[in-house]
């Protein structure tokens, strides 16, 4: 019968993560000895920039060399950034290295839409005569437009004048109306008379 202790039995372990040699951990002593020599150089050259030119002649042979170091080392230290992990909020580690892919598919993309776009501004500009075109003939219609509405409106006067002299004739014809009736009248009163004189005499 088999032995099944735990002596042979095989052991599973996690493999160990190798870092690339181009890559720089970010927890790692290089990192931190480099990070505070970065920040003792920046120290330096906040004080000794305007030492030299608050004291000192205004001459690049003024400048030490120190200074021109440091400005140096700031700009390895950006170009280092790219090669250093960091923490991602799921636990990995990564690196700035590894989205450049992904920066140059942007590129990529933005290139080939440029002519998308190179093409939509071509067809707007095609399209500036017709515009302007329109906005001419609006410009030239207008005087007709102009015209049409003083036509109308000297139109509107006659027929306020016309509505002026009725108002005004209407008094005579009211006038005229009353004489009539008045003349009707006496006609009939005159009818009426006759009208009992004979019967008087036929009596």
């Amino acid at each position: 019968m088999m032995n099944l202790n735990g002596d042979i039995l095989p052991q599973y372990r996690q493999e160990t993560p190798k870092t690339p040699p181009h890559i720089i951990l970010h927890y790692s002593a290089f990192k931190a000895t480099w990070d505070w020599m970065i920040l003792i150089l920046t120290f330096y050259t906040s004080v000794m920039v305007p030492f030299n030119v608050a004291f000192r002649n205004k001459t690049l042979d003024a400048v030490p060399l120190l200074v021109v170091d440091s400005d140096l080392a700031h700009v390895i230290g950006s170009l280092e950034t790219t090669v250093t992990t960091w923490p991602h909020v799921i636990g990995s580690l990564e690196t700035t290295v590894a989205t450049w892919p992904h920066v140059i598919g942007s590129l990529e993309t933005t290139v080939t839409t440029w002519p998308h776009v190179i093409g939509s501004l071509e067809t707007t500009v095609a399209t500036w005569p017709h515009v302007i075109s329109s906005l001419e003939t609006t410009v030239t219609t207008w005087p007709h437009v102009i015209s049409s509405l003083e036509t109308t409106v000297a139109t509107w006067s006659h027929v306020i004048s016309s509505l002026e002299t009725t108002v005004t004739t209407w008094p005579h014809v009211i006038s005229s109306l009353e004489t009539t009736v008045a003349t009707w009248s006496h006609v009939i009163s005159s009818l009426e008379t006759t009208e009992s004189d004979l019967a008087t005499r036929h009596q």
